[in-house]
């Protein structure tokens, strides 16, 4: 990822939706996502995103 200062700490989404490296492991840790300029990538992440935070009772609502 360009920009990024410390290359061996970037995960991408499929491997810790593959289970084979972990995603944010405190409430402290900061998730950054890049678009890969994918569409169907990109809404396929969003739904599981929602899901999940739907399903735990997290995240906010905001109105539109």
């Amino acid at each position: 990822m360009a920009g990024r200062r410390h290359p061996p700490t970037i995960t991408e989404i499929g491997e810790v939706l593959a289970g084979a490296r972990p995603g944010r492991t405190s409430r402290d840790e900061l998730t950054v996502y890049k678009s890969t300029g994918h569409a169907v990538e990109d809404a396929a992440a969003a739904n599981l995103v929602y899901r999940r935070a739907l399903a735990s009772g997290t995240g906010t609502t905001i109105p539109i």
